[in-house]
C-alpha cells in the first residue's frame, strides 16, 4: 500500500488537518477523502471509513465526535490504558479496528485545546504543566500521539499487507534561548553603577567585585559562552540554533539595546556558524506592532528575514500569538513545551503545523516541541544522573523517529561550580560526535 482513502460523511477542516498529520505528517502514507459512499465503496486499495458505523470494506474507526464540532468546549475526559500506552475517547463499537478514536485524541493534544481556557487575572495566561491532562495521567514524558500512529500503521499492515517504511531521520538540535547577552558587559554607566549601589545595599560584594573585573576586561563576562558554544558545535558537528532577544528595555526586557555595536556584531558573528532566530520580548508575544518591529531589527543584522522564534519564557496566547507569527511571515516556532517539566507539551516529537481553533484552519506556521530545559533538571546535581534522564527521553523520540529539541541558554555555562556541572551535563547529552541535524527551512 502507497496511500488511503478515508471517507466520511462530512471532510471537515478538523478531519482533514488531523488524518493528513498522522498518516501523511508522521507515517508519511498519502491519505485522500471522500464523502461519496459510492465512490468509497467501489475502491480497490487501502480505505477507511470514519464515522457512527462502518461502511464497507477495510478498516473502521469509531468517531468520537469531535472532529466534527467546531468551536471549544469542556471535555470530561478520562485516561485509560491501550496495551501499555494511556489513550482518551474511547470506541463503544466492537468493530472499531483501534478501541479509542486517536485521531480525535491526536487533535485535542495538539492543538492545544486545553489552553484555550484562559487564567483571567493575566495579560499572558501562564498554563502550568501541572494543570495538563498528560501530567495528571503521568503520560507528559511520552510522545503518546506519536506512539499511537506508530501503533494504528501495525493495524494497517495487519489489514492491507506491506506499509512503507517511515524515511524519517530522528534529529537533534539544541537550541540556545539569549535573553541576557551579557550579565555585566555593555550596560552602560548608569545602569552599571545602579546595579553596583544596588547590590552594595545588600552586601553581594562578590557580584560587585566580579562586576569590576568584568568591566576592567580583567575576566571574561559570565554570560559570554558564545565561543565556547560554538566550538563545541565545531567539534560535535552539530547544528545548532540562537534565538536573539531584541525587544526595548522594560520591566520584563533587561538586555542591552538592539543598537549597541557589540551586540550586532556578536549576533553577525553567530549567524556566520549557526541558525539565527528572534527571541520575542513579552510585548511581541502580545502585540503584532511589536513583534513585526523586533522581527525587523533582526532582518536588518542578518540581513535575511528570520523565519524562527521562541516566545519569552514560552508563554504562548493561544490563538494570537501564533497568528501574529503568521501574519509576520514567521514559518517555524520553538516554544512548545514547559520549561519545569521535561516532556511532550503537545504529546509529539514530530514539527506540525498550527491549528487555529477559534477560525478554525490549519496555518503555515510549523510548531517544533522542545523537550527539556535546565529547569527541568533543578533537582539533579550529578551529571550522569541528568545523562540517563535525558537518554530515557531520547530513546522515546529515536523510537518515533523524531525531532529531538534541548533548550539551553547562554547564562548557563558560567564558571560557577553550577556552570561547569551544566558544561559537562551538555557534553553528555551531544555525545562523542553526533550525527549533524537538519533546521526546518520553510
Amino acid at each position: 500500500m502507497t496511500g488511503i482513502l478515508v471517507y466520511t460523511q462530512t471532510v471537515t477542516p478538523r478531519i482533514r488537518y488531523i488524518f493528513r498529520h498522522v498518516l501523511k505528517h508522521i507515517l508519511e502514507i498519502d491519505v485522500e477523502f471522500a464523502s461519496n459512499l459510492e465512490t468509497f465503496v467501489a475502491h480497490q486499495g487501502a480505505k477507511l471509513s470514519y464515522g457512527d458505523q462502518p461502511m464497507g470494506s477495510g478498516l473502521f474507526v469509531q468517531s468520537h465526535g469531535l472532529l466534527q464540532e467546531s468551536g471549544i468546549r469542556e471535555l470530561d475526559l478520562t485516561v485509560t490504558d491501550w496495551a501499555s500506552l494511556p489513550c482518551f475517547f474511547p470506541c463503544s463499537d466492537p468493530s472499531s479496528c483501534v478501541p479509542y478514536d486517536i485521531f480525535a485524541a491526536s487533535f485535542f493534544l495538539i492543538t492545544r485545546y486545553e489552553e484555550y481556557q484562559r487564567v483571567p487575572s493575566r495579560k499572558i495566561p501562564e498554563f502550568d504543566a501541572t494543570h495538563s491532562l498528560a501530567y495528571t495521567y503521568r503520560f507528559l514524558q511520552s510522545p503518546v500521539v506519536d506512539l499511537w500512529a506508530y501503533r494504528f500503521r501495525e493495524v494497517m499492515e495487519d489489514t492491507f499487507g506491506t506499509v512503507p517504511e517511515v524515511s524519517r531521520r530522528t534529529t537533534i538540535l539544541p537550541m540556545f534561548v539569549v535573553s541576557d547577552t551579557f550579565k555585566y558587559k555593555r550596560k552602560g554607566i548608569l545602569r552599571s553603577v545602579g546595579r553596583t549601589v544596588e547590590d552594595l545595599s545588600r552586601l553581594q560584594l562578590t557580584t560587585i567585585l566580579e562586576r569590576m573585573r568584568v568591566l576592567l576586561k580583567i575576566k571574561r563576562d559570565p554570560y559570554d559562552s558564545y565561543e565556547w558554544i560554538l566550538r563545541f558545535r565545531k567539534q560535535r558537528n552539530l547544528e545548532f540554533l540562537f534565538l536573539f532577544g531584541l525587544g526595548n528595555y522594560s520591566r520584563y526586557e533587561k538586555n542591552i539595546g538592539y543598537l549597541n555595536k557589540s551586540y550586532r556584531m556578536l549576533i553577525k558573528s553567530v549567524a556566520d556558524h549557526a541558525t539565527v532566530g528572534l527571541r520575542l520580548s513579552y510585548a511581541a508575544v502580545q502585540l503584532q506592532k511589536s513583534l513585526k518591529i523586533e522581527k525587523e531589527r533582526l532582518e536588518g543584522i542578518i540581513n535575511y528575514p528570520p523565519e524562527h522564534s521562541v516566545c519569552s519564557d514560552y508563554k504562548i496566547m493561544f490563538p494570537e500569538t501564533y497568528r501574529n507569527l503568521v501574519e509576520s511571515e514567521i514559518t517555524h516556532d520553538y516554544s512548545m513545551g514547559y520549561p519545569t517539566h521535561a516532556g511532550f507539551r503537545a504529546g509529539t516529537c514530530i514539527p506540525f503545523f498550527f491549528y487555529d481553533l477559534v477560525y478554525e484552519i490549519q496555518t503555515p506556521l510549523r510548531v517544533h516541541s522542545f523537550c527539556c530545559t535546565p529547569q527541568s533538571f533543578d533537582e539533579i546535581y550529578d551529571p550522569k544522573v541528568a545523562k540517563v534522564k535525558f537518554t530515557e527521553l531520547q530513546q522515546r523520540i529515536i523510537q518515533v523517529q523524531g525531532e529531538c529539541i534541548p533548550a539551553f541558554s547562554n547564562a548557563l555555562f558560567t564558571a560557577t561550580e553550577r556552570g561547569r556541572f551544566w558544561r559537562k551535563v551538555f557534553g553528555y547529552l551531544m555525545g562523542p560526535a553526533s550525527e549533524s541535524s537538519t533546521v526546518h527551512r520553510s
